[in-house]
């Protein structure tokens, strides 16, 4: 997937969002864009900075709206089930980041945590009895900032301290908030660059799992992932083509219907399921386009092919069985996963939207679905499923 995958970097990242370095900072762009692209100087910069007020241990991470979604800087050496447990177990109610998410500020000023949480209530939390201590890690006073990412997400850095040291102080907080731009800009930066990693990696790991042509594009058309089954008919360049990494097709005509449907996903005028066809050398494939969740912020389509054949009755008696679905609620959740949108259905079926949406919803529900992309992947991915001729 080279020809595709869409690279990132701490110099396109502060130029994209326009982060001013240099004017009136300590650190210049080359020295901060070097801290954020080689870790072991980045590790290096946060030990540094810890020494300076005191603290034994630091971490930084990003947040979304709920909890911690990954850790990229730790000093202490947790071992990788540790960093697992927490992730499984304690992320989403680890005090400290929940009261930074509810109430901390954004804009990069550290906040004393033991001012937003109380020293006894961390001291008697899960994360410190069943995680940090059994591991050895004495943590126990805080001291954070919160950077807003423009991925709707949030990016910070804590520095630790054990039972035996005292809170940190106001006039630490003080020196720290100093020199905030500086680290505000630095985990700006390296929040999003990882988090973009990681959510790219995400989008490769998920298409991977298919053995028919799957394609993530951005509304621009970028290509984000794209299995090797996609991959091929690229190669082919007869039908579906790829242009300076964006997805294209050969016809005019079908250029522009691509096109149109990502200013219809933009203008919110698509949020569900739709079609999209392309004639490919001697075969007419069918695509069924989703406009999924994307954790990362901004809009994902997703085209998942083939709709050449049309998924079979037994496959919604299938359903019905496996599920508990309704007959209305089978064909919906199939029609769906062949490309057919709710509108179409109204049609076909002479019922209002809101009915065809009621169906798809609870057939979401009892096939124990997270969204509409999750329960058409499972009906796409089912290994019983037969199609008709």
């Amino acid at each position: 997937m080279g020809m595709t995958k869409k690279l990132f970097s701490a110099r396109a990242l502060a130029r994209e969002k326009e982060i001013p370095w240099g004017k009136g900072m300590n650190l210049s762009f080359e020295k901060a864009y070097d801290l954020v692209t080689d870790h072991e100087q980045f590790l290096a910069h946060l030990s540094e900075v810890a020494i300076s007020i005191g603290a034994k241990d630091y971490a930084a991470g990003w947040a979304s709206d709920a909890m911690v979604e990954s850790m990229f800087a730790i000093s202490a050496e947790w071992p990788a089930h540790m960093i697992q447990r927490y992730h499984l177990e304690f992320a989403s109610q680890d005090p400290w980041t929940v009261a930074m998410i509810q109430k901390g500020s954004s804009d990069g000023s550290f906040v004393i945590m033991d001012d937003l949480v109380l020293t006894k209530v961390f001291d008697r939390s899960l994360l410190r009895n069943e995680l940090l201590l059994p591991e050895g890690e004495d943590l126990l006073h805080g001291i954070a900032n919160s950077v807003q990412l423009s991925n709707g997400g949030r990016g910070g850095v804590t520095f630790y301290r054990g039972a035996k040291q005292k809170p940190f102080s106001a006039e630490e907080r003080a020196r720290l908030n100093a020199t905030s731009r500086d680290m505000t800009r630095l985990i700006n930066l390296k929040a999003q660059l990882h988090s973009q990693q990681m959510i790219s990696k995400d989008w490769r790991s998920l298409v991977d799992t298919f053995t028919f042509p799957v394609f993530v594009i951005d509304l621009n058309r970028k290509i984000v992932a794209s299995n090797e089954t996609a991959e091929r008919i690229l190669q082919m360049e007869r039908g579906l083509i790829c242009r300076n990494g964006s997805l294209s097709a050969a016809l005019p005509e079908r250029a522009n219907a691509l096109v149109e449907i990502c200013s219809a996903v933009a203008h919110g005028q698509i949020d569900d399921v739709t079609s999209f066809s392309v004639q490919c050398g001697d075969i007419l494939r069918h695509f069924t386009v989703l406009v999924p969740p994307n954790p990362g912020g901004g809009k994902r389509i997703l085209l998942i092919g083939d709709r050449a054949k049309r998924l079979s009755a037994s496959t919604v008696q299938l359903l019905r069985a496996r599920y508990r679905l309704s007959p209305a609620e089978a064909e919906i959740i199939c029609a769906m996963a062949e490309g057919h949108s709710p509108k179409e259905l109204c049609e076909i079926r002479s019922v209002g939207l809101e009915t065809i949406r009621t169906q798809y919803r609870s057939a979401i529900h009892k096939m124990d679905c997270r969204d509409l992309t999750d329960a058409v992947i499972q009906v796409r991915q089912a290994p019983d499923i037969i199609c008709d001729k």
